[in-house]
């Protein structure tokens, strides 16, 4: 059975967009002196569009995307930035993508532009108890007091060089 899919040029998307918006605002133009004087206030909003996308592919220097493609990138961020209004009632969550979900895309993102992609108050993963966790200390524990502490790792394969861990993971602030 073949599969399908959906593919989607988006060089010639962005050429053919960056090209029918003055052609547009050069029709509406036209428009505007010969049938209507209403038509100008289409050329006036193409116009602007115009400039914009001029702005976005030609001047600025900071978004690969928006340098690239123009208004159809600003499309995504838009549409990007009420994903989370969609995603929380109609789609799925920002943790159930595969194989990387939309938090740690976000990250990677983040990390490329330089920007501190650090953030506070906990995970929006939800962790079980399949999952080793170690957890900080404020204050440091009194060394007599500690328990002695040994993981064997392959001991449940029966592995005949199972390794023994003797000293707790340390990791500090």
């Amino acid at each position: 059975m073949r599969e399908s899919r959906v593919s989607v040029n988006l060089e010639k998307m962005a050429f053919i967009a960056n090209s029918v918006i003055p052609g547009l605002c050069l029709v509406f133009f036209c428009l505007g002196l010969l049938v209507s004087f209403y038509f100008h206030f289409l050329t006036v909003s193409f116009f602007l569009l115009t400039l914009l996308n001029f702005y976005y592919r030609r001047i600025q220097k900071h978004h690969t995307l928006l340098k690239n493609f123009g208004l159809l990138a600003q499309m995504r961020y838009i549409i990007e930035s009420v994903g989370p209004e969609f995603r929380q009632y109609l789609y799925s969550s920002d943790t159930e993508e595969k194989p990387f979900n939309r938090i740690e895309r976000s990250e990677v993102y983040q990390k490329a532009k330089a920007v501190d992609s650090s953030s506070s108050f906990g995970s929006q993963k939800s962790f079980d108890r399949s999952e080793i966790k170690i957890r900080h200390s404020m204050f440091p524990a009194d060394k007599n007091k500690l328990q002695k502490f040994t993981t064997v790792f392959g001991e449940e394969r029966s592995i005949a060089s199972a390794y023994e861990l003797k000293n707790p993971i340390m990791v500090s602030a």
